[in-house]
């Protein structure tokens, strides 16, 4: 009997001893099957518990490494995407003026004024205010119609009456020029002959009232 727990002694240390000489500092391997409930028993159960307790702490290591290696590729990607949108618009700008450059030389006064008006409209969109004045939105505006006028081959010719103090007057970016868009593509451009773009401000106290008619094709009533 006493020989029988000699070897049942000597085989759990060295299997322990083993186990412990052949674990790595990042992969330790469970004892299994403890059954035993004396000190050698206690000894691979306490092992146990903290060979899965670094386990866990391991891979917790482990996820928030890979983490802060995806949120370091995603920042490198954010910048690269800052950088290009700031090297897209002045390689588009320059492309631009040298057109115009180019398009003035040669007395070529179309396409010279719709490359300025295209700079414009690409500079005054990339801008951050979510508010300009009416002015800089009317100026933006007829930039966009003297665009659409050269592309129509003079087709229709376009009013812009705004007698108000334009410049002490905010409104918001883009406000006006999507529903010129809409007017000159649905109003104009499938009209026959001749048309007609007029664009009116008007200030009734602190009210500003801006309307944009054409005598393009019309929206039938059951549209409306």
């Amino acid at each position: 009997m006493v020989l029988l727990l000699n070897r049942s002694l000597t085989a759990r240390i060295s299997r322990l001893s083993s186990i412990f000489r052949n674990t790595e500092d990042e992969n330790l391997v469970e004892i299994e099957n403890v059954s035993a409930k004396d000190e050698i028993g206690d000894l691979m159960r306490n092992y146990n518990r903290m060979a899965s307790r670094i386990t866990t702490l391991v891979n917790i290591v482990y996820k928030n490494r890979i983490l802060e290696q995806e949120m370091t590729v995603a920042r490198q990607k954010a910048e690269l995407l800052a950088l290009r949108s700031q090297i897209n618009p002045h390689f588009i700008y320059n492309s631009l003026e040298l057109i115009r450059a180019s398009a003035t030389e040669h007395n070529m006064t179309e396409i010279s004024d719709t490359a300025l008006a295209i700079g414009k409209i690409l500079r005054y969109s990339v801008k951050g205010e979510d508010f300009v004045t009416l002015q800089n939105e009317l100026d933006i505006t007829s930039s966009y119609l003297k665009i659409q006028h050269a592309r129509f081959h003079q087709r229709f010719d376009f009013i812009i009456n705004a007698p108000v103090e334009q410049e002490r007057l905010y409104v918001m970016k883009m406000l006006i020029q999507p529903l010129v868009e809409n007017s000159v593509f649905h109003g104009i451009e499938p009209k026959q002959g001749h048309s007609i773009i007029i664009i009116s401000a008007s200030l009734t106290g602190k009210d500003l009232s801006i309307c944009i008619r054409d005598n393009g094709i019309g929206i039938p009533a059951d549209r409306l």
